[in-house]
């Protein structure tokens, strides 16, 4: 199904920039740095990445479904704890078993809020020439 909102446009655009801003640090970390460095940095990103699919997901079914508030609350609150817990779950076996480094973790899961970054800016030029075309101030 296409994106037909301005906002799932930006999701989406999100979507996008995140897998290749994911992609260029991890590719950035494997020029300058050790494998081990550059798997944590792609690791860092996958879990990002799964982390805005997830709220992405309950988002959704907050906004699409009908039922009452309080259903509708509880079921969004126990997506949201689940959520938290899963991602919790995954970063500790990483940290744990998997023996990831640290701050590669961290520099590739920096690439959500790149990719957020990116889209407000994009979103903000289009406003900006919009406004310009309008005639108005912007």
């Amino acid at each position: 199904m296409a994106p037909s909102t301005p906002r799932e446009l930006q999701i989406k655009e999100i979507e996008r920039n995140n897998w290749w801003v994911g992609l260029a640090l991890a590719g950035a970390a494997g020029l300058w740095s050790t494998f081990p460095f550059t798997l944590s940095v792609l690791a860092g990103g996958l879990v990002m990445a799964l982390n805005f699919y997830l709220w992405r997901t309950v988002a959704g079914s907050l906004l699409l479904t009908q039922w009452d508030r309080e259903v509708r609350l509880g079921g969004v609150m126990f997506k949201i704890t689940a959520k938290f817990f899963a991602l919790l779950g995954v970063t500790a076996l990483l940290f744990l078993h998997v023996g990831i480094h640290p701050l590669g973790f961290l520099l590739g899961s920096t690439n959500l809020l790149i990719s957020t970054l990116l889209a407000g800016v994009s979103v903000s030029q289009l406003r900006r020439a919009s406004s310009r075309l309008d005639g108005q101030s912007p």
